[in-house]
């Protein structure tokens, strides 16, 4: 009794519509997402088996969801930003990624959304970690001639809420302008 659990589920929703060209590989790439639902404690125990109390939903729990032992995460602090320069160069010296995929897969998002990003563990990712999110738009092809568009621009900030070893959960502090799955992020 007194046990915490997470429940879970796999994600599924995220590979119902692609994104961006190659979306569905960089995810598989990343592991089996799982979306967090509830968090549920044991209240009794009997023969048959537990009975659990909800202490936090974000949606509701479906017969087949998993438990997972509850772990703690820590809440990274984050202080404002000024305002990033929309046009500031790439660093080649720091980290780089990619939005790979976005909560509930939506097409376009602001501040306050949930991202992931293909950056974990491996690549020294850790919470409270900021991003930057830039776009690169394609060049622009006209007959032989290929000439790229605009420089990368910076499109918003995301902070690091949690890290696996192949990927990240993050949420976008801020937003200058509309981003989407397969935009790019520059560790700052």
């Amino acid at each position: 009794m007194g046990t915490e659990y997470n429940v879970v589920r796999p994600a599924k929703e995220l590979f119902q519509t692609t994104r961006y060209q190659g979306q569905r590989w960089d995810m598989r790439k990343l592991g089996k997402p799982y979306e967090d639902v509830a968090k549920v404690k044991i209240t009794h125990v009997t023969p048959e088996g537990a009975v659990a109390s909800v202490t936090f939903s974000c949606g509701p729990i479906l017969p087949g969801d998993t438990l997972m032992p509850f772990k703690p995460r820590p809440i990274p602090e984050y202080t404002v930003s000024q305002p990033l320069d929309p046009f500031s160069p790439l660093d080649k010296n720091k980290t780089n990624g990619r939005i790979a995929a976005t909560h509930n897969n939506f097409g376009f998002l602001g501040a306050q959304t949930v991202v992931y990003l293909n950056l974990g563990e491996r690549d020294g990712n850790t919470p409270g970690k900021k991003f930057r999110i830039y776009k690169v738009l394609p060049p622009e092809t006209t007959g032989f001639l290929t000439k790229q568009r605009t420089p990368p621009e910076t499109v918003g900030e995301a902070v690091v809420l949690s890290v696996r070893s192949k990927s990240c959960v993050a949420i976008v502090v801020s937003s200058y302008r509309e981003i989407s799955a397969g935009d790019y992020v520059e560790e700052e």
